[in-house]
């Protein structure tokens, strides 16, 4: 019998793991990483995990065909973790600046969801391009600059709310339009 509880996280995004990982480590908790869910047959006979944290938003796998393979596997409880119920206004790709449609290309619309399902969030530029152009562009730091400043030129207006926030040498945060953010005193419960 082991005295730590085993606890695999599948996710891509760095900073959700070290986050993830720093929070179970301090409670005593052995934490494995897989970014991508490739060897998680293998990883689920030789480690048992307790527990699986499952990212559904992968770049290279589906969620879904991955939850179904652990399942398949082992009897192990996994818990999602997902944006995708901030996705069902960019389910129908449709991005609108004072009720007229804007045009974006394939790549602007899924920088802009990137931006849009990390509200607040500091998305580097390895973050950003891995997550967008895929791995191997992580250094590519040009293309980045390159399609945030598309974006600011179709979707900011001149003189107006700045949406994607420029944080130098990390990478951008995408600010909320402010009839869209909840005031912090609504937020709170009495008492």
């Amino acid at each position: 019998m082991r005295d730590k509880t085993v606890i695999l996280i599948v996710e891509d995004d760095q900073n959700i793991v070290d986050l993830v990982r720093s929070n179970l480590s301090v409670r005593g908790h052995d934490v494995i990483v897989s970014k991508n869910g490739d060897s998680i047959a293998q990883t689920l006979e030789l480690r048992a995990p307790d527990l699986v944290l499952l990212d559904l938003m992968l770049p290279d796998a589906d969620g879904f065909e991955l939850c179904r393979e652990i399942r398949e596997l082992s009897k192990v409880g996994i818990i999602v973790l997902s944006a995708r119920r901030a996705e069902t206004d960019l389910a129908r790709r449709r991005v609108t600046k004072g009720g007229r449609l804007v045009h974006l290309t394939q790549t602007e619309f899924a920088l802009l969801r990137q931006f849009a399902v990390s509200p607040g969030v500091l998305l580097t530029h390895a973050t950003l391009l891995r997550r967008v152009w895929g791995p191997g562009y992580e250094t590519q730091t040009e293309y980045t600059r390159v399609y945030v400043a598309r974006l600011r030129a179709k979707l900011e207006s001149p003189g107006g709310e700045q949406l994607f926030i420029t944080e130098p040498r990390s990478g951008y945060r995408f600010a909320l339009p402010a009839q869209d953010r909840v005031p912090l005193a609504a937020s709170r419960s009495p008492g």
